[in-house]
């Protein structure tokens, strides 16, 4: 049995990081003012424990807070929350209220610790750790609050104005190669919001961007005379879209679209908040109308296309997105919403080419690295995949996935000894993954090594009966030393799991040939080649059926097939081969 590309395992992980990437480049959601804070109350809690019930009288004290929080008294709100944490202090979501009303009164110090405990019991809650970020900012810890606002954009659920928050630490620093992005990242949220506009001037201006310094302030100064009233209704729309206020929603589209359709800012802007909410059909029309009012700025370019993508219509969306690249060249989310067009469309050298440009705007993205190694192995261009996947583990060394494509990047390039390698350090670092001992076993008999390589087959089936693979490579064994009935159960047991994966079909006709039941093998591979007519190997098992069963001309017909369908796949194989990429 030859070496195979794992198609299945490889397309599902394409459309895995494909979906991250469109969700990580989404429309974005709009930061929250103070006065808005209260959301935080929503997700206070990660999905373990938000919404567990609490004891009854736990439950009402925490209503009653909550209440009082919503209209604005959060000083009445902490007498409520004290006593609710005398009764349960184990409770998060308790601590992390009590130490927004401690906040907003300007407790600061016990707001800190409130918050500190409420991640304690709930680690990695985002809005704890963006809460006692700001707390710590407004008591000047701000490398505290720093780190914690690194937390939040690690963890991939960037709340509030965590962006501009960065944003600002990281110009300070004078790291302005990470200040640029998040600022930018920032407006996208509040494209209205001047001050924002006035930090990425300086930004570029102190970067020697000129042009775009200008272009910036100018922008600034705009927003200073823009009608405030449209403005105003910009806020209550986004409100809205929050709280999914249908009819309040559509009433506010309409009297923008009617007072202000003239004007493109605010027509991106009303398409932003509308996609964010995910109205996406809502957002188009204002968005087209910004681009047709021209120029077409990278902002409705971008949103543009992203709209498009969301609906999609990934033809129409390829036009906008190359306007707003060739404004903002280095822009990471043009890039990845261009590349996943190309990638969908298995335009393999055009996906390339914004995979790279979109991780030289963001070195150390895994979901980028992922994507583009994937695009590496699929071009065989390998040693380039090999590189990447590598990459990977250096910034994520427990992404499982990596490992298992950096096995099949060697293996495709005959590294089987480093693949092998590549297998045991996974089983090493989750010895529960039937997946990993598959591995092993596969690169075993790779190299030669069957027997050595069966018990690893075993264990993985042990682990995960439904292994299709596994079966296929007990199936091979077995028939290699002679157990053909024991073969025919395995392929065909891996057919059931999975009909269309071609070893399994082949093994099973294999099987009932060498097990001469010939008549049975035939209305299998006549069955098989109905739903599989342009495989070779199908054709040969069939002349060999027809030749035992005296029937000499339908052989030779098969056997005619088989070599022109064999020919075609030869012609394939020729063009993967190892090569390296060249831009």
């Amino acid at each position: 049995m030859k070496p195979h590309i794992r198609r299945r395992w490889t397309c599902a992980l394409i459309g895995i990081v494909a979906a991250c990437l469109l969700g990580a480049g989404g429309l974005s959601p709009l930061s929250a003012t103070q006065a808005r804070v209260r959301e935080s109350h929503e997700k206070v809690a990660p999905p373990g424990s938000r919404g567990a019930p609490l004891p009854p009288e736990v439950e009402d004290l925490f209503r009653r807070a909550a209440d009082l929080i919503y209209k604005d008294r959060p000083a009445e709100a902490i007498p409520l929350l004290r006593k609710a944490l005398e009764l349960a202090p184990n409770e998060g979501r308790i601590h992390h209220y009590l130490g927004w009303a401690l906040m907003v009164g300007s407790q600061l110090p016990a707001a800190q610790r409130e918050f500190e405990t409420a991640l304690k019991l709930e680690p990695g809650n985002v809005y704890s750790e963006y809460f006692l970020a700001l707390t710590l900012d407004m008591q000047g810890s701000r490398e505290k609050a720093f780190t914690l606002y690194e937390a939040i954009l690690a963890s991939g659920n960037v709340i509030y104005d965590t962006y501009a928050r960065l944003g600002q630490a990281y110009a300070r620093k004078k790291e302005l190669n990470k200040a640029l992005p998040m600022i930018q990242q920032a407006l996208r949220q509040t494209p209205w919001d001047g001050a924002l506009h006035y930090q990425l001037a300086n930004i570029y201006r102190q970067m020697g961007r000129k042009a775009e310094a200008e272009e910036e302030f100018a922008t600034g100064e705009r927003l200073k005379r823009k009608d405030q009233s449209s403005i105003q209704k910009v806020l209550e729309l986004s409100e809205a879209v929050r709280q999914k206020d249908a009819p309040r929603v559509s009433a506010l589209r309409r009297e923008l679209m009617s007072q202000s359709g003239d004007d493109p800012e605010l027509m991106t802007w009303l398409g932003v908040i509308l996609g964010q909410g995910g109205l996406y059909t809502d957002a188009l029309l204002p968005l087209q109308k910004a681009a047709a009012l021209g120029p077409c700025s990278y902002e409705t370019c971008y949103n543009l296309g992203l709209t498009l993508v969301k609906l999609e219509r990934e033809q129409e969306a390829e036009e906008p997105l190359k306007k707003a690249l060739a404004l903002r060249p280095e822009s990471y989310e043009a890039n990845v919403v261009l590349s996943i067009i190309y990638v969908n469309q298995n335009q393999n050298r055009e996906a390339i080419e914004r995979l790279r440009a979109a991780q030289q705007a963001q070195p150390e993205s895994i979901r980028v690295l992922m994507l583009l190694g994937q695009q590496y192995l699929q071009g065989w261009f390998l040693q380039d995949a090999i590189n990447t996947f590598r990459e990977v583990l250096r910034l994520k060394p427990d992404a499982l996935e990596a490992r298992y494509l950096l096995i099949e990047a060697y293996q495709n390039d005959k590294a089987y000894d480093k693949a092998l390698e590549a297998a045991r350090d996974a089983v090493k670092l989750y010895p529960r993954d039937a997946r990993a001992h598959y591995e092993i076993g596969h690169q075993l008999a790779n190299l030669g090594h069957y027997q050595e390589g069966r018990r690893y087959f075993e264990e993985a089936l042990r682990l995960d009966p439904s292994l299709v693979e596994a079966h296929v490579w007990l199936g091979d064994l077995n028939s290699r030393s002679g157990q053909y009935e024991a073969a025919l159960r395995n392929f065909r047991r891996a057919r059931e799991l999975d009909p269309r994966d071609m070893d399994a079909v082949r093994g099973v006709g294999q099987s009932l040939i060498r097990l001469k039941r010939y008549p049975e093998a035939l209305t299998e591979l006549q069955k098989s080649i109905a739903d599989y007519p342009e495989d070779a190997e199908l054709y040969l098992q069939l002349s060999q059926v027809y030749g035992r069963l005296g029937k000499l001309a339908e052989a030779e017909q098969a056997r005619g097939t088989f070599q022109k369908l064999h020919a075609l796949e030869v012609k394939k194989q020729d063009s993967q081969r190892p090569r390296t990429f060249s831009p």
